[in-house]
């Protein structure tokens, strides 16, 4: 008769351990990357409702709105287009204006296309000359350019370009393969 085995010997705990460091070690950056998608998918994701906000908000009130971004932030803005809002003399209008930030590390894209450093201003301590109108929307739902914005993180992933289109209003995202 056999005597049967009761238990692991402390090599082969050893050598599971190890293996499991390795394969953990080896994956490590494709979650990384997966999650740098996930955040710049959630970024555009939380722009295209501010736009599509604004637009909602000048075919109700019956005014124009405007949506801002802070180049190299992450900063943006929804507020009626009036220099009440956007002249520096203080929200004193009767408007709807909703200052928000992109989720994650996430920034707008700079002039010259790079993006910023991953850091975003506190709401409501934006100076008036830093926000930069991308999309103003009239109340008939259709917008004053076409506009589009590429969303990148520095943490890997896909862009993201979000598009709108004046001659109606719709704003669309898509991967930017």
């Amino acid at each position: 008769m056999r005597k049967s085995r009761r238990g692991y010997t402390l090599l082969e705990i050893t050598l599971v351990l190890a293996l499991i460091c390795v394969l953990a070690a080896l994956a490590a950056p494709s979650f990384e990357g997966m999650y740098g998608h996930v955040q710049v998918k959630a970024a555009a994701d939380a722009f295209r409702t501010a736009m599509t906000e604004a637009r909602s908000h000048a075919i109700d009130e019956g005014i124009p709105y405007s949506v801002a971004i802070v180049p190299g932030k992450g900063n943006y803005r929804v507020a009626p287009d009036s220099p009440s809002y956007w002249g520096g003399a203080g929200d004193s209008g009767s408007g709807f204006a909703n200052d928000e930030v992109l989720p994650g590390n996430i920034c707008f894209p700079l002039e010259n296309g790079s993006h910023g450093d991953g850091t975003s201003l506190p709401v409501g301590s934006v100076d008036p000359g830093q926000w930069s109108k991308v999309a103003t929307f009239y109340p008939d739902g259709t917008a004053r350019d076409d506009h589009t914005v590429t969303f990148q993180s520095s943490g890997g992933g896909r862009p993201q370009v979000l598009t709108l289109r004046a001659l109606t209003g719709g704003v669309t995202v898509s991967s930017g393969d």
